[in-house]
C-alpha cells in the first residue's frame, strides 16, 4: 500500500527532488516542528547543494538585497540583471531556505523565487528556493504550496513560564492546528481553507466552553470539495463490498488492492496519517458517505452509525499525544511527592496496593541489582499513585486536589485507550501543569 502523505522522515527528500521541477516553494511547519530542524532536514536531503539560510524580517526586505548573503563575500544584487550576472560565475546548485516573517505580499515573493529560479535553471548551478512559515496556512498563500507533516510523536511545546493564561493560548493554537490537519488529511488547500472559517469564528478563545461544538460545526459545513470522490466511493462500494462494508465499520482500513487505495487517496476519500501502520477513510470521506445514504446503505450502515462513524474518524491521536505528555508530567511530580515521604510502604500498604506493586516489581526484566522493598513505589501506575495519595489524606503537600488528581487519572486513560479527546479535556491537563509549575521552586 503507498504509504499517502509523507512522514517528516522522507518529507525533504521528495520535497527537493519536487525543486528541480519548480524551483521555488512555500512549505508550512507544523505545530512543535521548528524550522531549524526543516533546515537541517533539507540539507540532508541535497548534500549536492550549497545551502544558505536567511532569516526574513518583520515588514519585509527587498527579495535581492536578501539574496546578496548567498553569494560569495556579498554580491552587489539589486534586481534580477544584476542577480543573473552574478549567479553565472557560480558551478554549484545553490538551494536557499527563507524563514521568519513573511512580507504583506506573499504572491510577489512567490513571482520573485519563481522567476529567479527559472533564470538559472540552465546554468551550472542552478538556485532553488524553499519558504518556510512556522504555525498553520495563513491566508492569501499561495495555493498549492506544501505542508510539512507532522509526525504523531512530535509533543508541540508549550511554555509554562508566564502562566497559565499564556499556555492556554499556545495549547489552543496547537489544538487548533492539528484538529485542521487531521480533519483535512494533510491536503494543504483544504487546511487554508478549514483556517479562513475558523478565523471567523469568535467564540475560539481558551476560556470559551464551546470551542470544540464551534470547531466541528465549522468543519460540518465546509464544502464537500473533492472532483470524483462520490463517484469513487460508489464505484468501490459496487466493485468491493466485502471491503467497502468492512472499511465503514472499522477504523482501520482492511487491505486492498493497492491501485484501489491509490485511487481513494487521489480524491481525498484515503489517507495514512504520518508515522502510522493503516490506511484510513477521511473525514471527508465519511461526510460525503454520511450526506450520501446510498453509499452508507451498501456498506450497511444506519445514519446514526454513519454519523458515528465520522465521529471515530475525528479521534485525533496528535491531540491524545499531548494529553498523554502533559499527564505523565502530573504522575512524575505526584511520584516525586510521595517518594520524599518516608511512610510510603506504610501508605501503600494502606493504600492495599503493596502486593501489586511486588507482583509488578518481579515482572520487570532486567531490573538491577538485588530486589528491595524500598523500591516498590517505582512500579506504581497513576491509578495506584492516586490511591497512596489518598491514604496520605491531607499530611500529602502536592498542589493539586486529589479530585484533580484522579480526574487527570482518568483523562489519561481515555488518551491511551484512543477515546475522543477535546478542547475541555486539553486544557484541564495544561491548567493541571501550570499549577504545577506555579508551585515549582526553581533551581
Amino acid at each position: 500500500m503507498d504509504s499517502g502523505p509523507p512522514d517528516a522522515s522522507g518529507f525533504a527528500t521528495r520535497l527537493v527532488a519536487s525543486l528541480r521541477a519548480q524551483p521555488a516553494m512555500f512549505v508550512v511547519l507544523p505545530p512543535g516542528r521548528e524550522a531549524l530542524t526543516a533546515v537541517k532536514a533539507l540539507r540532508a536531503a541535497a548534500p549536492d547543494h550549497e545551502h544558505f539560510t536567511i532569516d526574513t524580517p518583520a515588514g519585509g526586505t527587498d527579495f535581492y538585497v536578501l539574496l546578496g548573503d548567498a553569494f560569495p563575500y556579498g554580491a552587489p544584487v539589486r534586481d534580477i540583471d544584476s542577480f543573473i550576472l552574478a549567479a553565472g560565475d557560480l558551478h554549484q546548485p545553490r538551494l536557499v531556505t527563507l524563514v521568519g516573517a513573511i512580507t504583506d505580499d506573499p504572491a510577489t515573493l512567490t513571482e520573485h523565487m519563481k522567476l529567479a529560479g527559472a533564470a538559472t535553471r540552465d546554468m551550472a548551478g542552478p538556485w532553488r528556493f524553499v519558504c518556510l512559515v512556522a504555525g498553520a496556512a495563513a491566508p492569501g498563500m499561495p495555493v498549492p504550496f506544501h505542508a510539512w507533516p507532522p509526525d504523531w510523536r512530535d509533543v508541540p511545546q508549550v511554555s509554562f513560564d508566564d502562566g497559565s493564561e499564556e499556555a492556554l493560548r499556545q495549547a489552543l493554537a496547537h489544538f487548533i492546528d492539528r484538529r485542521i490537519y487531521w480533519e483535512s488529511a494533510g491536503q494543504p488547500d483544504a487546511m487554508a481553507a478549514l483556517l479562513d472559517r475558523l478565523e471567523m469564528q469568535s467564540s475560539l478563545h481558551p476560556a470559551s466552553r464551546q470551542i470544540d461544538e464551534t470547531i466541528n460545526r465549522v468543519f460540518d459545513a465546509a464544502p464537500l470539495q473533492s472532483d470524483g470522490l462520490e463517484s469513487m466511493l460508489a464505484n468501490v462500494a459496487g466493485s468491493a463490498p466485502g471491503f467497502w462494508s468492512k472499511a465503514l465499520r472499522q477504523d482501520l482500513l482492511p487491505r486492498c488492492d493497492s491501485r484501489m487505495f491509490l485511487n481513494l487517496r487521489a480524491t481525498g476519500g484515503a489517507w495514512q496519517p504520518p508515522g502510522m501502520l493503516h490506511g484510513r477513510l477521511t473525514p471527508l470521506a465519511l461526510r460525503t458517505i454520511a450526506a450520501n445514504p446510498g453509499l452508507s446503505d451498501s456498506g450497511g450502515l444506519t445514519p446514526d452509525q454513519a454519523l458515528v462513524r465520522l465521529r471515530r474518524a475525528r479521534v485525533n491521536p496528535q491531540v491524545a499525544h499531548m494529553v498523554l505528555t502533559l499527564t505523565a508530567q502530573v504522575e512524575q511530580d505526584l511520584l516525586d511527592a510521595l517518594r520524599d515521604r518516608r511512610d510510603w510502604p506504610e501508605l501503600c500498604r494502606r493504600a492495599g496496593v503493596e502486593d501489586d506493586l511486588e507482583a509488578a516489581r518481579r515482572r520487570t526484566i532486567g531490573s538491577p541489582g538485588p530486589p528491595t522493598s524500598e523500591e516498590l513505589i517505582e512500579y506504581a501506575t497513576f491509578g495506584q499513585l492516586a490511591r497512596i495519595a489518598e491514604a496520605a489524606g491531607n499530611s500529602l503537600r502536592f498542589p493539586l486536589p486529589r479530585e484533580r488528581v484522579w480526574m487527570i487519572c482518568h483523562l489519561r486513560n481515555r488518551a491511551a485507550h484512543g477515546h475522543g479527546i477535546g478542547w475541555a479535556d486539553l486544557s484541564l491537563a495544561i491548567q493541571s501543569v501550570a499549577d504545577l509549575a506555579e508551585n515549582t521552586v526553581p533551581s
